[in-house]
């Protein structure tokens, strides 16, 4: 039997309202995962944003901490600059008042070609004195550069002598085992002998005296005008 055209137009209504919700609902839905795409996309922007500025205060940080120790040095720099000025400027002035009191003591005390002459003839004594010291009793010369020996006794001698006369004196006398001083004739074993560097030093201090290195530079002593008694 043949259904009737308005009984099946009713029949299809519903389907054709679920197919229109659904529809619906579908088109619905792709508009919210637009949505959520969208946000998610806005969601990562803001994140690398948040990221890069994050980094960015990272680098400023670091920078202000470098500028902050940059500041820390320049100021322990300038402490140390001050009290370096600070110090100069003692130094100045105590430099000031030697000068001061220099000048005082020559317009006081004015030095004149006789005092320098009794000056230098008193430092000359003082040299020939310690050149006499200072010389090996057996050349009578200065000791100079050659080595310097000193005896179990305290004679002092210079190697050079000393081994010559140690060769003279086995010479003389074959039997003697252990070699003598030359000045008190004590017995000065080789074991017992010292090499003495200062007195090296010392005459060397000597020449340089002798060559008027103390002396002002292009300073020559006048002819001496005094007898040795008033030198």
């Amino acid at each position: 039997m043949a259904v009737p055209t308005y009984a099946k137009a009713q029949d299809e209504r519903p389907a054709r309202f679920s197919d229109d919700i659904l529809t619906t609902a579908l088109e619905r839905n792709d508009r919210l995962e637009g949505i959520v795409q969208g946000l998610e996309s806005d969601l990562l922007a803001v994140q690398r944003a948040h990221r890069a500025e994050l980094a960015r205060a990272k680098v400023l940080s670091d920078q202000l901490n470098d500028s902050r120790r940059q500041a820390n040095g320049w100021q322990a720099q300038l402490v140390d600059t001050r009290e370096a000025m600070a110090d100069l400027k003692n130094a100045v002035t105590l430099r000031q008042h030697t000068i001061d009191d220099l000048m005082h003591h020559l317009s006081t005390n004015p030095v004149t070609n006789e005092s320098l002459l009794q000056h230098y003839h008193a430092q000359e004594q003082i040299i020939q004195s310690l050149k006499g010291v200072l010389s090996c009793p057996l050349c009578y010369e200065t000791f100079g550069r050659r080595q310097v020996v000193t005896l179990a006794c305290g004679h002092t001698l210079c190697q050079t002598c000393l081994e010559q006369w140690v060769v003279r004196s086995s010479t003389v006398d074959p039997d003697r085992i252990v070699p003598e001083c030359p000045e008190c004739r004590r017995e000065a074993p080789k074991s017992e002998r010292v090499k003495v560097y200062m007195l090296e030093e010392a005459v060397r201090v000597i020449e340089r005296l002798e060559r008027f290195e103390f002396m002002p530079p292009g300073y020559t002593l006048p002819p001496s005008s005094l007898p040795p008694s008033q030198a």
